[in-house]
């Protein structure tokens, strides 16, 4: 029966002695590019499979071979594997013994969990932003909410800009803007904030530049991506930005309501993380 499960499994399937050594896998584990195992039989843990040597997972299959009480869906983040930080697994633990009942292995199989655990987050936050955003009629507060609601989950960084017309209780729309667009920081959180840096501060204008992308979000009523290829004006807010929180990713995002403009939203991915 183990044989057919070891055979017929969809997902990578790793057999583990009791020091958590590798002593088998199955031919979906050989298949799965994130945990090579090119020399990896008789290894433990920690060799072949860095991102899971740590104390949350080799504590859970010490737990297995102790009592055999099988676990499910453990799932590892942040760095199960260095060259994917942001991928999720979730791994499931059953002990194994010998024929004769002598010391047991245990099984472990491991499912990349990226796509479910980002549904999750997301949903998280929309929960949050529908009870949090938009409760005031202050235009920063609401601002500020909308940047401490993102980070860290959906970006490292986010910057929430104001049509200076919108904070002098007017809402322009859309056809209206002219080429002189000002736009007022009323927004912002970081992960680098904890030394209290911060590349604008709240009221700071920003001026987006006849050129630049963030224009073209205001009057386009479009999100952009911004790559570290693509050129910001020297001076403008965004390279500032970016510059200051190490950001190689970008995207700009339009504020709406009632049919008119509010403004934008900045996010930025620092390096490490996956882009946009």
């Amino acid at each position: 029966m183990l044989d057919a499960l070891f055979a017929d499994s969809p997902h990578p399937l790793y057999v583990l002695d009791g020091t958590l050594r590798l002593m088998g896998f199955n031919e979906a584990a050989g298949d799965f590019a994130v945990l090579p195992l090119g020399g990896a039989l008789g290894q433990p843990l920690r060799h072949w499979a860095a991102g899971l040597h740590q104390e949350p997972v080799e504590a859970m299959l010490h737990e297995v071979l102790a009592t055999g009480e099988p676990r499910r869906d453990l799932e590892v983040a942040g760095g199960a594997t260095p060259d994917a930080p942001d991928r999720v697994l979730a791994l499931s633990a059953f002990r194994l013994r010998d024929a004769d009942g002598g010391l047991p292995g245990v099984a472990l199989s491991v499912v990349d969990a990226t796509e479910r655990h980002r549904a999750q987050v997301r949903l998280s936050m929309l929960r949050e932003a529908n009870a949090r955003i938009g409760t005031s009629l202050d235009t920063v507060r609401t601002a500020q909410e909308l940047a401490d609601i993102g980070v860290p989950d959906l970006a490292d960084t986010i910057v929430v800009d104001v049509l200076d017309a919108v904070l002098r209780g007017d809402v322009p729309a859309v056809e209206s803007l002219g080429r002189d667009l000002l736009l007022r920081s009323a927004g912002f959180r970081s992960v680098r904030a904890a030394d209290g840096h911060r590349a604008e501060e709240v009221g700071s204008v920003m001026e987006p530049g006849l050129t630049s992308q963030y224009e073209e979000v205001l009057t386009g009523g479009r999100p952009v991506l911004i790559t570290e290829h693509d050129t910001v004006p020297a001076g403008h807010g965004g390279q500032e930005v970016a510059q200051a929180n190490g950001a190689y990713s970008r995207m700009a995002v339009p504020l709406a309501a009632r049919g008119g403009v509010l403004g934008l939203a900045r996010f930025y991915r620092d390096r490490g993380t996956a882009p946009f």
